[in-house]
């Protein structure tokens, strides 16, 4: 709404236009629609290109209707201060339920992030890992998991080499060289959505154990030197688990296969209300 206010703006004083504010503005929307982080960026150029040009219009209205000139400044004060008080009202009562829960959580749709997973690594440390993990989720592990490399986030387009965008849709398409990727980064751990084509692949890998699944994510462990004693513990059946019915499904499975069942930490510590008690 606010470009299409500036488009307008900038169209009917278009005497004063200035091209280099119009591409400036058409740049940042592209970077905006390219990636969400650009988002405040956009916001803040077209604010000030709407202002502008805005100005501009005013200025033209009131050599065509001096009387305009003479109620502009009032006017504009009038609209400021509403314009002011009505934000300041309407930010502060935003801020109260964002930081109700904790600022990160509030700010985050957690429904979109595999917190329990991230939850029960904290819970069972694993020694020495290395995370390949799935793209959207990156940005979230890094603030949860801090001191555990991950292979990508959401900076991948910013940040990160061109090549590395380029491996990951090999990986994820699950390719022949996918697995020798893995090996070239000294991944260990794998941190996925369900039903994507890598981990469906590991799974065939006699080397990769799933150890976690809860719906959501799914948690595959290489066979290394590194992770040999926590897959040791995993298969006595003495990692801990949330009491989740997605995790329960996955621990029936593993006692029909006639693996070890893990405990479920009954005693309160993955209560619902505590799981993600970690956030706060």
């Amino acid at each position: 709404m606010q470009t299409v206010v500036a488009v307008a703006a900038a169209l009917l004083a278009w005497r004063r236009f200035d091209l280099s504010d119009l591409a400036l503005t058409v740049g940042t929307a592209y970077m905006a629609l390219q990636s969400r982080r650009f988002a405040p960026l956009f916001v803040f150029v077209a604010t000030l290109f709407l202002a502008r040009n805005l100005a501009a219009l005013a200025s033209r209205m009131a050599d065509a209707r001096p009387s305009l000139a003479r109620a502009a400044p009032h006017l504009a004060l009038a609209t400021a201060a509403v314009a002011t008080l009505a934000t300041a009202a309407g930010t502060a009562r935003h801020l109260r339920v964002l930081s109700a829960p904790g600022l990160f959580a509030g700010m985050t749709h957690l429904g979109s992030f595999s917190v329990e997973a991230v939850g029960f690594l904290r819970a069972n440390p694993l020694p020495g890992a290395r995370m390949y993990d799935f793209y959207a989720w990156g940005g979230f592990l890094l603030w949860a998991l801090p001191g555990v490399p991950i292979y990508v986030d959401g900076r991948a387009a910013v940040a990160y080499p061109p090549e590395i965008a380029t491996e990951y849709r090999s990986i994820e398409r699950g390719d022949a060289r996918a697995l020798a990727t893995l090996d070239r980064y000294g991944a260990n751990v794998v941190l996925h959505h369900v039903g994507h084509d890598l981990p469906l692949k590991l799974r065939r890998q006699q080397d990769w154990v799933r150890v976690y699944h809860d719906g959501r994510a799914v948690l595959f462990v290489r066979r290394t030197p590194d992770t040999a004693a926590w897959l040791e513990r995993f298969e006595r059946g003495e990692i801990e688990y949330p009491d989740t019915p997605g995790v329960q499904l996955f621990l029936a499975e593993i006692a029909a296969q006639g693996g070890a069942t893990p405990p479920c930490a009954a005693s309160g510590t993955w209560s619902a209300a505590s799981r993600t008690a970690w956030m706060s």
